[in-house]
């Protein structure tokens, strides 16, 4: 987080891939309109798990959703690991799924 400042002086426009470790809120807050944050997604988590639930992958995207959706700086950037490595690279039904629920529900 105490690289951001200096980014933006820079004239960074986008922090790929921010992490959920950070306090996002906070800094999608202070410079909305000159930083956007894509990232954001607990890929430590059992929802980065090759076997994680549907349940699992769902929470994550809500917490995703309630926390940083409403900013309008943010990109999602999810990690839902498989056998073929990323599914964000590789494909799988439970990404499919993820993505519907999250342009459902991300409307400002």
């Amino acid at each position: 987080m105490a690289v951001i400042p200096d980014f933006v002086e820079m004239g960074v426009q986008i922090w790929n891939s921010a992490q959920h470790l950070n306090d996002l809120p906070k800094l999608m807050a202070k410079y909305k309109g000159k930083l956007m944050f894509e990232g954001g997604w607990n890929g430590s988590g059992r929802c980065a798990c090759v076997d994680a639930t549907m349940d699992e992958i769902m929470e994550e995207a809500d917490r995703c959703l309630d926390q940083y959706a409403g900013f309008g700086n943010f990109a999602l950037f999810p990690i839902i690991m498989n056998e073929r490595g990323n599914a964000i690279f590789v494909g799988d039904k439970r990404l499919d799924k993820m993505v519907a629920h999250w342009h459902e529900h991300a409307r400002l």
